[in-house]
């Protein structure tokens, strides 16, 4: 399914569609569905033109460097101020509504975010893995919602206490006049590149440890959907 047809789909749910502004867990629900989305498309071959999806992008970055961290630090450097004033082709016509611009924008938080997970060596597919890509969605308070061990059990209740926390923020009143114009077939999105930052800041916490070495191209290991590549071994110091 192309990116059209998949965010035209996620548009359709029950939660989105009949989105209430004031309804917490209508709210909830909606943001719920708009994470699972963005986080399949993050590993989908359908993206936009230019975009690419997380695996490739690990690929990218662990070809030009020599540790897991500096793959993670050119990541962040260099696709952050891309994604801050990206934009999505599409053929919606009018304003973009308030459930496409959080999608958008929650793809590409969670594209870099299993990316920087791909460098570290995990597969954005494990259900543990998930969970921290999830959490670190919430930046500077993933430490707080950890030690409270939501993320035990489901991966479903995981997402929603989550999309719980996230909810009233991006998707709240506040927020229902910052849709975006439409400009020549290119949905904008209104990325907080600051907490864009922070976001990626914990992820590279969560999936890449600062003891950990690696040596570069000893074992060839593809990527999943990335096509042959040369996966790095870490190794954990000490």
């Amino acid at each position: 399914m192309d990116f059209r047809k998949s965010l035209d789909t996620l548009l359709k749910n029950p939660s989105i569609k009949n989105l209430n502004l004031g309804n917490l867990s209508g709210l909830t629900a909606a943001m719920g569905a708009s994470m699972d989305w963005a986080y399949r498309m993050t590993l989908s071959e359908h993206l936009p033109p230019g975009i690419s999806n997380s695996y490739r992008l690990a690929e990218k970055y662990l070809s030009i460097s020599e540790t897991p961290d500096e793959a993670c630090r050119r990541l962040i450097r260099h696709e952050l101020p891309k994604v801050a004033g990206a934009g999505f082709a599409t053929s919606f016509g009018g304003m973009t509504t308030l459930p496409v611009n959080v999608a958008c924008v929650l793809l590409l938080q969670l594209r870099l975010v299993n990316a920087i997970a791909c460098i570290g060596g995990k597969d954005p597919k494990d259900d543990e893995v998930k969970r921290l890509a999830y959490l670190s969605l919430l930046g500077s308070r993933a430490g707080k919602f950890a030690k409270q061990k939501i993320l035990d059990g489901a991966l479903n209740k995981a997402l929603q206490e989550i999309a719980k926390k996230l909810a009233p923020g991006m998707m709240g009143k506040n927020l229902a006049s910052k849709s975006l114009p439409i400009i020549s077939g290119i949905i904008g999105t209104s990325l907080d590149t600051a907490m864009a930052y922070t976001v990626l800041r914990t992820a590279k916490k969560m999936f890449i440890p600062e003891n950990l070495i690696v040596y570069a191209n000893e074992i060839p290991h593809p990527i999943p959907s990335a096509g042959p590549a040369c996966h790095p071994v870490f190794v954990q110091q000490g």
